[in-house]
């Protein structure tokens, strides 16, 4: 009889971390983050630039890796610069 052990990892933790990180290649960038119009409206209900961008940054970042932002290392400049556009 073949029993898996609890607690066994599937992914190492280099598998792990690539799922986590976010794509920096221009294609890439453009394709997930691209925001809506519906993203942009319900953006723009905030009061104040700072947390526009931040909220932004937030709902991007959750949809693709699908972490929330404090789960992740770094945010590539990059991706920061195409959302504030």
């Amino acid at each position: 009889m073949n029993t898996i052990a609890r607690g066994r990892e599937l992914f190492t933790q280099e598998q792990r971390s690539s799922f986590m990180e976010i794509p920096e290649d221009e294609c890439s960038i453009g394709s997930y983050y691209t925001l809506s119009n519906y993203d942009i409206k319900i953006i723009n209900k905030r009061r104040r630039p700072e947390n526009k961008i931040g909220f932004a940054i937030q709902l991007a970042v959750l949809r693709y890796p699908g972490w929330p932002y404090t789960h992740i290392d770094n945010i590539p400049s990059a991706v920061i610069e195409y959302i504030s556009k």
